[in-house]
């Protein structure tokens, strides 16, 4: 297997029935910037990283990261990425934006409500 000498392209493991999650983009530079050259260029800005469950994605150099050994294929960060620059490959349904979001939100609060619980648990001892 040979390197991309520019490391450009980067030859990524295949998951369960060929299915992997990746980030189109390699631009470096940051939001608006990033925009302007590129209408789906990741611009940065974390969302995806803080989306993750799996703590798969790390954003560097202003661009973010999707470590394969982590990524659980749940394809939170492709719904939640506001410009498109990740993508699911290979698999059977198309992406739900909309339940994949109530799905966040629904864990989000979730989490608040037992921080809040916890909270007053403590408050009371």
């Amino acid at each position: 297997m040979k390197a991309c000498p520019k490391r450009i392209i980067e030859l990524r493991p295949k998951g369960p029935r060929g299915m992997r999650m990746f980030v189109s983009c390699v631009n470096k530079d940051k939001g608006p910037v990033a925009k302007k050259a590129c209408a789906s260029a990741c611009i940065g800005c974390g969302i995806c990283a803080k989306t993750c469950t799996h703590e798969a994605i790390t954003v560097e150099a202003n661009v973010a990261y999707i470590d394969p050994a982590k990524c659980k294929l749940c394809r939170e960060c492709e719904a939640m990425c506001p410009t498109g620059a990740i993508h699911g490959v290979n698999f059977p349904k198309p992406l739900d934006k909309e339940a994949i979001k109530e799905r966040i939100k629904v864990r989000q609060q979730k989490a608040k409500e037992a921080a809040e619980a916890a909270k007053k648990e403590a408050a009371n001892e």
